[in-house]
C-alpha cells in the first residue's frame, strides 16, 4: 500500500469524519475538526508528488465540510431563537439531555418519529427535518465520496 493509499484510505477517513462530526462538541466546533483533519490530510499529500488538482479537490472538500451541519444545529439555532432551555427541549421531546445533543450533533439521525415531535414542540413541519436530515446526509456521502476518489 502506498503512502497515499494510507493516508486516504476508506477506512480512516470514515472513522475519523464519523467521530468527529458526531461527537457532543458544539457544531462549529465539530465542523472545524472536520476542516482541520481535512488540512492535515492536504498538508501529508503536499509533502509527496500530488498534483495542484488533486489541491485544489481537497479545498473544495475543506470547503464543503465548514459549511456542512446536520438538522440538529438548526434545532438549536431555533431554541436558541426562540429562548427554550435545551433542558426544557429536552423534558418537552421527552428525552434524556445527552440525547438531546446527540441529536443536534447529528449522531442520533433525523427519523419520521423525531421529526414529528419536532413539529409538535417547536411548530416547524415534519417535513422540513427530513428534507434537511436527507441533503445533510447526501452531502456528507459526496464529501467522503471525493476523498476516496483522490
Amino acid at each position: 500500500m502506498t503512502r497515499w493509499e494510507l493516508i486516504v484510505s476508506d477506512e480512516y477517513i470514515q472513522a475519523n469524519l464519523d467521530s468527529i462530526l458526531t461527537s457532543r462538541r458544539p457544531v462549529k466546533e465539530a465542523r472545524a475538526e472536520a476542516a482541520q483533519f481535512v488540512r492535515c490530510l492536504v498538508d501529508e499529500l503536499l509533502e509527496g508528488d500530488q498534483s495542484k488538482r488533486t489541491n485544489a479537490t481537497l479545498q473544495a472538500v475543506i470547503d464543503e465540510l465548514e459549511l456542512l451541519s446536520p438538522p440538529g444545529a438548526h434545532i438549536e439555532e431555533e431554541l436558541e431563537a426562540k429562548g427554550i432551555h435545551k433542558l426544557e427541549f429536552a423534558f418537552a421531546m421527552s428525552r434524556l439531555p445527552n440525547e438531546v445533543e446527540d441529536i443536534f450533533t447529528g449522531k442520533i439521525p433525523m427519523t419520521p418519529i423525531l421529526a414529528s415531535q419536532l413539529e409538535q414542540v417547536l411548530g416547524i413541519d415534519a417535513q422540513l427535518w427530513l428534507n434537511l436530515e436527507a441533503i445533510y446526509q447526501e452531502k456528507l456521502a459526496k464529501i467522503k465520496a471525493q476523498l476516496n476518489m483522490l
